[in-house]
């Protein structure tokens, strides 16, 4: 604009000054020299100005050709493609990447219409833009993607901006074209769509394989619980008669062959029900059902459980639980039963000799229970802990290996504890025994712990004989949480050493300990020694036991491992005030027998006459239920199908009824929801409890939700039958068998 403007001024002295020479020829032939002088003063002056401007234009133009160059070395150096084009498309000026991207030297392009480097399928979207510009109906189109026909002849993806190029009035003079080459990010985007697609099959195929294996897991998990449910059904069988026979009068080579049926029994039946459990776990339809529960009561009922197993093998087996520990605890008791059960009956698999304890702590800080199980077997090493928690995985796999069992219990163990929030370990040294731990959720129940003491031996204390550690260290720890003061020894030699000057009142003399002398040593310090002034308790598994240990000497009672807390305690209380004779105390000791004696004399009802309806298209298992219901004291009505229970029921008045579930005609489902239907009109109810060889916990919950009042899967015992009848007929007395 200032060139216009320099160039314009001199125009205009260039018209001033022919101007002023035509009125220096009027003036010189008018013979006017005064006006001639003044003249070419002026006449000076404007060629003075006329030179000043010429030098201004000659400045003006270097100014321009310098930013002109600068300009052309900006748009050659621009990565971008810069190209101008008249209305028509035609080539006006490009810059050097331009020249590079179409492949042509930058003295050819000017001319060349630009649409014949565009890939015929873009033409369409070349000529779009180019045309709404031409026509001013856009100034500016951005990102346009199109394919250009670059060096080579190989088509490169672009991305174009078009822009018009307009004069002051606004018309249309040329169109400024911005190319960019895109080729490396649509390389990277298809190779990234590739991949997807590639992660979508994948994900396909994965999504195939998943279900599939669902598929074989669920069917793997049905063909088990069928399996098991095939398998309880003639356990049932074993189980009951065996049962039976347990409870009737055998001679010795009876009782010992029934006790090694009842025993392949049992191990048929744990390994049962470990692969159940393990199909289960897979399905993810283990769950959790909480209550509130005593467990020191709980514990204790379960270690009885193991009391025989340890008997067998001479060993110690004795529970403790520490008084911090609340007496109500709130959870799962099945499932922790469950677990603690595995590991103590390994603990007492793998233990030779010794003893075996389960404790129980709390750690208030934490909100957890802690329980272990402590062995005096021969202890693992590195490699063999490595081994354990894995499912089908055992410390010794050989061959030859001395004892059985799947390898499943410790991993179902482990998945339980993780299942109610806790965690499990062991420490263990080879060769020094092992420790088996596992940690919960500390929940409390409702009810507090009742503070107990023992009075009349706080002037005394109580001394306990015992060469276990663990076992000497409960009994110690147990009695000293009643407020009485008490010392563990560990032979016959410190107790001659502290007894007799001690101010000792009571004695607990350890007869399952492994002591070779402790017999003698006990026969001799009762019948001329020390001990005949003092109170004696034996620990020994039944009266004959503790008597023949004393020889002529007395002991005021026996207790049999593992020692309840609840016995324990109300032994220590009789004596602390008794004052009957030798023998009335040893009929308070007779009284304190173990779980294992008791198991022998299962309870019946005393009210006979009641009338069980019992549905079971397995003659063996209408066989056994009649048997040990019999036993029980009950009559019953056998049927073989729910057809005939329904008909049965109708007939006759029933107290209760077992129905198994899958029958032939009408199956326990079908015939329960019949007895239902007609119990609505008449306002009765009678308790049904589902008899099945069924375990899954579906199956119960299917039980329950088709009118069933409890439920009890296959193999029974009479003591599991008694107690689901005594839960339901609670009006009915009990008295032991005869």
């Amino acid at each position: 604009m200032q060139h216009r403007s320099l160039v314009d001024q001199i125009e205009e002295a260039k018209q001033a000054l022919e101007h002023f020479e035509q009125r220096c020829c009027d003036s010189l032939s008018d013979g006017a020299t005064t006006d001639f002088t003044e003249a070419l003063g002026k006449f000076e002056e404007i060629r003075q100005q006329i030179c000043e401007l010429d030098a201004e234009v000659e400045q003006t133009e270097k100014n321009a050709a310098h930013d002109r160059n600068l300009c052309e070395q900006f748009v050659d150096l621009a990565p971008e493609a810069y190209v101008i084009t008249n209305q028509k498309g035609i080539i006006e000026f490009s810059n050097k990447s331009a020249a590079r991207l179409l492949g042509q030297p930058p003295e050819l392009l000017p001319g060349k219409p630009l649409a014949i480097f565009i890939a015929n399928k873009d033409l369409a979207s070349f000529f779009r833009p180019m045309v709404q510009i031409r026509r001013q109906l856009a100034e500016r189109i951005d990102n346009v993607l199109m394919q250009v026909n670059g060096a080579g002849k190989e088509q490169i993806y672009t991305s174009i901006s078009v822009a018009a190029i307009k004069e002051a009035s606004g018309a249309v003079l040329g169109i400024r074209w911005f190319i960019r080459d895109i080729s490396e990010q649509v390389e990277h985007e298809t190779e990234i769509q590739r991949l997807h697609d590639e992660l979508q099959l994948r994900l396909q195929d994965l999504s195939i394989a998943r279900d599939q294996a669902t598929e074989a897991v669920r069917a793997k998990s049905q063909f088990i619980a069928n399996m098991s449910h095939e398998l309880r059904t003639p356990l049932n069988g074993v189980v009951g008669m065996t049962d039976f026979l347990m409870s009737s009068t055998l001679d010795n080579e009876q009782l010992e062959s029934t006790n090694i049926i009842r025993d392949c029994a049992k191990r048929i039946l744990a390994l049962v029900e470990d692969v159940l459990d393990l199909s289960k776990m897979d399905v993810g339809s283990v769950g959790l059902h909480n209550t509130d529960f005593d467990i020191i009561a709980s514990l204790e009922d379960t270690v009885s459980v193991l009391a025989e197993q340890a008997s067998q093998k001479g060993l110690s087996l004795m529970t403790y639980v520490d008084p911090q520990v609340p007496q109500v605890i709130s959870g799962d008791m099945s499932r922790i039963s469950q677990v603690l059960l595995n590991l103590l009956s390994n603990a007492i698999k793998f233990t030779d000799h010794g003893e075996v304890a389960l404790k129980v702590t709390v750690s208030p800080g934490l909100g957890k229970i802690r329980f272990y199980v402590i062995d005096t077997g021969e202890g693992l090493s590195e490699l063999d802990i490595k081994r354990l928690f894995k499912p089908f995985s055992q410390v010794d796999s050989s061959n030859t290996r001395h004892h059985g069992g799947t390898g499943l219990g410790l991993y179902i163990s482990k998945s339980l504890v993780e299942l109610m929030g806790g965690q499990i370990g062991v420490f263990s040294n080879n060769g020094k025994g092992s420790t088996f731990w596992f940690t919960l959720p500390l929940e409390t129940g409702a009810k507090k712990n009742a503070i107990k003491t023992i009075s009349g031996l706080e002037s005394g204390q109580v001394v306990v004989v015992s060469c276990l550690r663990q076992c000497r260290d409960i009994l110690t720890r147990s009695i000293r949480d009643w407020g009485v003061n008490c010392l563990g020894v560990a032979s016959h030699v410190e107790a001659d050493a502290l007894i007799p000057t001690a101010r000792c009142e009571l004695v607990i003399v350890d007869l399952r300990s492994p002591d070779p002398d402790i017999r003698a040593w006990l026969k001799e310090s009762s019948e001329r020694g020390y001990l005949r002034q003092k109170k004696v308790i034996l620990i020994a598994n039944n009266s004959e036991e503790a008597r023949t240990a004393v020889g002529t000497g007395t002991f005021h009672a026996y207790l049999s491992k593992p020692v309840r807390a609840s016995q324990l305690y109300e032994c220590l209380q009789g004596l602390s005030n008794s004052k009957t004779s030798d023998v009335q105390s040893q009929q308070r000791g007779e009284n304190t027998q173990s779980i294992s004696q008791q198991s022998r004399s299962p309870a019946v009802f005393r009210d006979r006459g009641e009338l069980i309806l019992v549905a079971d298209d397995n003659a063996v298992n209408q066989r056994v239920m009649s048997l040990l219901l019999k036993k029980l004291g009950f009559n019953c009505d056998l049927v073989s199908n729910g057809e005939e229970a329904v008909k049965t029921f109708l007939s006759r008045s029933h107290s209760l009824i077992l129905m198994d579930c899958q029958m032939p005609i009408v199956d326990g489902y079908q015939a329960t929801a019949r007895i239902r239907r007609h119990e609505g009109s008449s306002g009765r109810h009678v308790p049904i409890i589902a008899f099945t060889a069924s375990a899954m916990p579906e199956d119960r919950e299917k039980c329950l939700a088709a009118g069933m009042d409890d439920y009890i899967s296959k193999p029974v015992t009479i003591e599991r039958l008694k107690s689901v009848v005594s839960r339901w007929l609670t009006n009915l007395r009990i008295d032991s068998v005869s």
